[in-house]
């Protein structure tokens, strides 16, 4: 007996896709940047990246709608970046 099920596979939009990845990009430059300037001491704050996590907010925020409502933790700089906020 296996415990494995089977999902269909979801054929994700080319437009979808590309949403996705940017928002994910937008989240790592932002990350790298930050890094950088706390490395060099011009900045100094606790900093909790996302490395490796980007694309969980980048394709959570395509689902919400325009008021719909997200609760985030000490790691939610990706979910305000894929939800819009300026950098």
């Amino acid at each position: 007996m296996s415990l494995c099920t089977t999902t269909p596979a979801v054929a994700l939009d080319k437009a979808t896709v590309l949403e996705v990845y940017r928002k994910s990009y937008r989240t790592r430059s932002a990350e790298e940047a930050i890094s950088r300037q706390l490395r060099a001491g011009k900045i100094s704050f606790s900093f909790y990246p996302v490395t490796g996590q980007e694309i969980a907010p980048a394709v959570l925020t395509g689902l919400l709608g325009p008021d719909d409502q997200m609760v985030t933790i000490y790691r939610g700089m990706a979910d305000v970046l894929a939800r819009g906020l300026p950098v």
